[in-house]
């Protein structure tokens, strides 16, 4: 690969490092401060800041894909030298949720007493008045939110990670540290959420402002036409997925929850939370590469070079992860939590843990279908995927409780990914398979299989096999992994990030 291609997969490295550290960060303070902030507030007030958070943070589908649309486009026209366009997207984006923004915070304004009344279920008068006043607060705060989207949306597609960290991971602790604050200092609901806002309103100020920094200057400019259809075309696609993903991902949990028994969804949701974390990275690493595929649409060295290094250097970060979650789930649930959960939930973190080695590839093809232009094919999937994943979650919810539940998000998650690939090699992905079928790569094949099956048979064995097993499957799969897949260039940038030496002093 050329110098400069060298130079791209280091910075790719580097800002999917950015990301996963910018995304752990908030998750590994919420540990100390969610417990304070539900004994302080107390379970019913600490569930109105929870519905804050949700709508402040997560309320994604309001903005109808409009951010990621922006990144798309704007890092498409950087690849193609047309960043004089750029302010045009830029400003048709802002126009579109600045509408969606004040219509959200309506919406959000009028169901305030209903949501409190009727949702949360809030007896207590002088409660339920300070939960309707803090929704109104948050409604003010939505359109922060969404305009921030666009902003971030450029250091995205200028793959300026460490600028969009910089303002991501103060606002995300501030939302964190600012109820802890106020619920010490005996601040009103309303009060906390305003708090929580003023932070949006600094990040979206702080967006806008390094926006402006990489690319020269956003003069206002009308909003184009075609560029709104293009625009709300991408995005439209995109929020069909963004609705369908919370019911893929949570949905057995309310089945569980239905049709079973709430003791038992506490013991699938332990599994789940502890398992989930390990999306990060994956998630962290399409994060970067979804503007690097909207840049490097057209070229198809580059495009299969996208997928191919991230996907084996993936594998060496998540393999040793799902070892460790396979061999020693018991272990682990009674560490963190106790017998009765482990005894419980094992075999089922074991399921879950094989479905997110599967999804952080997931991740990687759907930045590929996404950054190339085609939102509608993960859509139609997913308009496919809910009803059948929803009968076949009950069934098997039904005949085998928690182990049933874990077993179709295996199954679903599998099917997700091969289809994801199957879409991702249309649009000019590389094989996958095949590279590894070679015959200087039998080596590495045979040890997988080898190594695979060893797992298999020590899931039920003492500790110490456990432990030996774990240790060479780790060192002897990862090491033909290493020398017999890996090219000179994945060595190479591994190396470079672990000694910090420049890449060229370490590219063979």
């Amino acid at each position: 690969m050329s110098s400069g291609g060298h130079g791209r997969s280091r910075l790719l490295a580097r800002n999917s490092a950015l990301n996963a550290a910018g995304q752990l960060a908030p998750l590994l303070l919420a540990i100390p401060i969610l417990p304070y902030v539900l004994d302080t507030l107390g379970t019913e007030r600490f569930a109105v800041v929870t519905l804050a958070w949700t709508v402040i943070g997560y309320f994604g589908f309001l903005d109808l894909g409009l951010g990621r649309a922006a990144t798309k486009f704007v890092a498409g026209m950087l690849g193609e030298g047309r960043g004089d366009e750029i302010g045009r997207v830029v400003w048709s984006s802002l126009a579109l949720q600045s509408l969606l923004g004040l219509a959200g915070a309506a919406m959000i304004a009028a169901m305030a007493p209903f949501i409190a009344a009727d949702v949360l279920r809030i007896a207590d008068s002088a409660l339920l008045d300070e939960a309707r006043r803090t929704l109104i607060v948050v409604a003010f705060g939505l359109p922060l939110v969404l305009l921030s989207g666009t902003f971030s949306g450029v250091l995205e597609a200028h793959q300026r990670f460490e600028l969009m960290n910089f303002v991501r991971v103060p606002a995300n602790i501030a939302t964190l540290v600012i109820p802890a604050a106020g619920a010490a200092l005996g601040v009103s609901l309303p009060g906390i959420v305003t708090g929580i806002v003023i932070a949006r309103a600094c990040a979206l100020l702080s967006f806008a402002a390094l926006a402006m920094k990489v690319t020269g200057g956003l003069r206002p400019v009308p909003p184009s036409g075609p560029l709104l259809r293009q625009l709300l075309g991408f995005g439209g696609w995109l929020t069909v997925s963004l609705l369908a993903a919370p019911v893929l991902m949570y949905a057995e949990r309310f089945l569980i929850g239905g049709l079973r028994s709430l003791t038992e969804l506490a013991y699938y949701a332990v599994p789940f939370e502890i398992v989930a974390r390990t999306a990060v990275i994956p998630s962290a690493v399409a994060l970067t590469l979804f503007p690097a595929f909207s840049s490097a649409r057209g070229s198809a060295e580059t495009v299969a070079a996208l997928f191919r290094r991230p996907l084996r250097l993936l594998f060496l970060l998540q393999w040793p992860l799902l070892v460790v979650f396979w061999l020693f789930p018991g272990e682990i649930l009674t560490t963190w939590f106790n017998e009765e959960v482990a005894v419980a939930g094992a075999h089922t973190l074991r399921l879950l843990a094989i479905a997110f080695f599967f999804n952080g590839f997931a991740h990687l093809a759907l930045a590929g279908v996404h950054g190339l232009g085609r939102p509608d094919l993960k859509a139609k999937l997913d308009l496919i995927q809910v009803p059948l994943y929803l009968a076949t979650a009950a069934l098997l919810t039904v005949r085998f409780g928690i182990t049933g539940a874990a077993s179709a998000k295996l199954l679903f998650t599998v099917l997700d990914t091969i289809i994801l690939f199957v879409f991702a090699r249309r649009l000019g992905a590389p094989p996958l398979i095949e590279p590894l079928l070679r015959r200087g790569n039998a080596l590495a094949a045979a040890s997988a299989v080898v190594v695979v099956a060893a797992l298999g048979a020590s899931a039920i064995a003492p500790l110490s096999v456990r432990i030996v097993t774990g240790a060479a499957a780790v060192f002897v799969l990862g090491g033909a992994f290493w020398r017999r897949v890996l090219e000179p260039g994945d060595r190479a940038i591994v190396l470079s990030l672990l000694s910090r030496r420049p890449l060229e002093e370490a590219t063979p």
